[in-house]
């Protein structure tokens, strides 16, 4: 555009907006050329704004505005006189230059008239709020935006104040709910939904106020004790990392020891021992920083329950020590009863039972005199094992009722699932496999109801024993796989390992050696990673068997004397016994009687020590095959009888029937067929009573006999 001066207007000129033209007095002259235009307009020529003393019309200090000018503006923004002066001098105050004008113009009358329309509508139910925002908009409409801007300020303050009024009524009303979900999930406990507590406790902490940390820390960690009561680990983890989480961001020393605890429960669930022990140590650690010695204690207890599991039984007795010490200096009578009680297994997997029972009955004592119900229950079935492991049934039976009438006085489900299982073996080993099976099915439909997975994985794979006892490998076989299955879900290692075991037990009785082997060496593996001693010397034995039946003597040796080993590095006595005899069968059935003897009266001797009755008896019956074959029936008899009194006084009745048909051979073979007809039919009328896998064998013995005595 060419610069031209002020007095020199000719002709007349035209405004354009939006293509209409608005017709105008004459040139309208700027002192300086305009970039741009005032208004968007059609065609080529200048639009100028009148200015200076040429000017035409009076000025209004509106960048020099003729108010005929200011007019046109008014009406075609569609606003007031005050309004557009309000925006000449918002454009003067923020130093649009005269190039910009009818941009900014229409850029402000646009949020003018928006701002407007909202007031027009306003959302509050607040009468002072609607009001201030009637007068604000009239302010601004007038052009007094300072007005405006303190009386939407003195709104804001009322809403703002509402605000703060009704979050704190919400914070309680937070508050409250999550206590009513706490509630709710103390209701699930009582009905032993543990899963449904565990969402109510998860709500809970969802409800509380963000400043509540450490309280949804402490839902969290109740969520996942929940869901790890029913074995649901997966679900439980990450509810235990929140609360470590929280923990650790707001220095909860004690609490983040409490979650590394936790932690480690999981992973000795799953026998990932290594990972447990770490996490104990990580809690350990912090307990003696922040000088607790009640959770220091609880900790040092893990960690020797840890290696008990690992059968380092020395080294567990070492922290159950420490933490029995620990207890008695704080006077934590409930801490001192489960720690002697927790002493008592160390003893009892060494086969002193003496000692066992005598840490046992101080334990019960403690747990009487603090009228922890619980406890005592648990005591009593503690001690009931001992008698059981020296074959009285009886006792252990006496025992292990109380224990199951206390549970359910107290409503422990979970406690009166074990005692079941407990009472279930006395009956097994009697050879009352009705009865074995109707407690062994209680127990498991307990589990089920409380959702306690371990638990029904271990009566499945007692009832699979029942089975296989009887013979009926078919139904056990199914029984011990659901059992692997479960164990598998839960991640529950050392479950697993026993679960393939009895699987390779079952598949060595049907004659498949090869499955049976493979079985077992895959339990030999878990045992050995989860270093799972008690368990390796057990299976090495297993796969002995499966080598001894296939005729490989040398191999099998080689496995049980392996075994041999392991049990006295351990202390197992009973597992030291049960090698021993192995081996003695093994030089039994090789002729080579005189070690067969000197390895089975070692046993013998064992089980006299630690009053293993149940183990005395068959081991008589072994030592009696090493005479027999020498032709010394005498001696056979001596023993067999000795066996089959240990048998009788027990009530174990598949002893007594094997017993009986073995005095019956020797018998037969002598030609003492009145004496031989008497033991045999014995045998038989117990065999058909509890379903015994011989039982077809021993009826055509009988005949044999019986046919034998016709001839003669």
């Amino acid at each position: 555009m060419k610069k031209r001066k002020s007095d020199e207007n000719s002709g007349s000129g035209t405004i354009t907006q939006n293509g209409s033209t608005v017709a105008g007095e004459g040139g309208v002259t700027v002192g300086g050329d305009v970039q741009g235009s005032v208004y968007p307009h059609s065609g080529n020529g200048d639009i100028n704004i009148a200015e200076g003393e040429g000017a035409i019309g009076k000025q209004v200090n509106n960048y020099g505005i003729s108010p005929e000018v200011f007019a046109r503006y008014a009406g075609d923004l569609a606003v007031t006189d005050a309004a557009l002066s309000s925006f000449f001098r918002v454009l003067e105050e923020q130093q649009v230059p005269r190039s910009g004008l009818d941009c900014k113009l229409r850029e402000v009358a646009g949020h003018y008239k928006e701002l407007l329309l909202r007031l027009e509508t306003v959302q509050s139910e607040d009468s002072q709020v609607v009001r201030l925002k009637e007068e604000a908009r009239q302010a601004i409409e007038l052009g007094d935006y300072a007005k405006a801007e303190e009386l939407q300020n003195q709104a804001e303050a009322r809403d703002l104040q509402a605000i703060e009024e009704q979050e704190k009524i919400t914070r309680k009303r937070r508050i409250s709910a999550a206590e009513t979900n706490a509630d709710q999930a103390h209701l699930q406990r009582i009905q032993l939904r543990y899963a449904k507590a565990s969402e109510y406790w998860q709500k809970a902490a969802a409800l509380l106020p963000e400043d509540k940390k450490k309280k949804r820390a402490d839902h969290l960690n109740e969520a996942g004790y929940d869901l790890h009561r029913v074995a649901r680990y997966s679900g439980a983890l990450p509810l235990w990392e929140q609360s470590l989480m929280i923990r650790r961001e707001i220095c909860d020393r004690a609490g983040e020891a409490t979650i590394l605890n936790n932690f480690a429960t999981i992973a000795y669930a799953k026998g990932d021992y290594t990972a447990a022990l770490t996490y104990l140590e990580q809690s350990l650690k912090i307990q003696r920083e922040i000088g607790n010695r009640a959770g220091e204690g609880t900790t040092l207890g893990n960690i020797g329950a840890l290696y008990h599991a690992r059968c380092d039984y020395a080294i567990a007795l070492k922290y159950l020590e420490q933490s029995l010490t620990i207890s008695r200096e704080i006077g934590d009578r409930e801490g001192e009863g489960s720690t002697l009680n927790n002493i008592s297994q160390i003893y009892k997997a060494w086969s002193d039972y003496t000692t066992a029972l005598t840490y046992l009955e101080q334990s019960l004592t403690i747990r009487r005199e603090i009228s922890d119900k619980k406890g005592e229950g648990i005591a009593l079935g503690n001690i009931g094992q001992i008698y059981e492991a020296q074959g009285d049934y009886a006792a252990a039976l006496h025992l292990y009722e109380q224990s199951l009438t206390i549970c359910r006085e107290i409503d422990g489900r979970d406690e009166e699932g074990t005692a079941l299982n407990n009472i279930s073996q006395i009956y097994r080993v009697r050879g009352d496999s009705a009865n074995a099976l109707k407690y062994l099915e209680q127990s498991l439909s307990i589990y089920r109801e409380i959702g306690n997975k371990p638990g029904e994985g271990t009566a499945l794979n007692n009832i699979g024993q029942i089975y296989q006892t009887q013979g009926n490998y078919t139904a056990a076989l199914p029984l011990y796989e659901q059992h692997l299955i479960i164990c598998r879900e839960i991640g529950n290692k050392a479950g697993e390992d026993c679960a393939l075991n009895n699987i390779g037990n079952i598949h060595r009785v049907l004659g498949d050696y090869a499955a049976a082997l493979a079985y077992l060496e895959q339990s030999l593996t878990i045992q050995r990673e989860i270093r799972n001693r008690y368990g390796e010397g057990a299976t090495l034995n297993s796969i002995s068997l499966i080598y001894q039946l296939q005729g490989d003597y040398a191999t099998a040796l080689n496995y049980a004397e392996q075994s041999l080993t392991i049990q006295r590095q351990i202390g197992d006595r009973a597992g030291e016994d049960c090698a021993l005899s192995n081996i003695g069968n093994i030089h039994r059935i090789l002729g080579n009687y005189a070690a067969a003897l000197a390895y089975l009266e070692q046993s013998l001797t064992i089980q006299r020590e630690i009053r293993n009755r149940y183990g005395e008896g068959a081991t008589l019956n072994c030592i009696s095959q090493v005479y027999q074959p020498q032709g010394d029936y005498a001696t056979a008899l001596t023993y067999l009888k000795q066996s089959l009194s240990i048998h009788q006084d027990l009530g174990n009745k598949a002893g007594e029937a094997i017993t009986s048909w073995n005095i019956g051979m020797i018998y037969e073979e002598q030609g003492d067929l009145a004496q031989a007809e008497q033991y045999i039919s014995q045998a038989v009328e117990i065999a058909e009573a509890m379903g015994h896998p011989s039982l077809e064998t021993w009826r055509e013995g009988l005949e044999r006999v019986r046919a034998k005595r016709r001839g003669a």
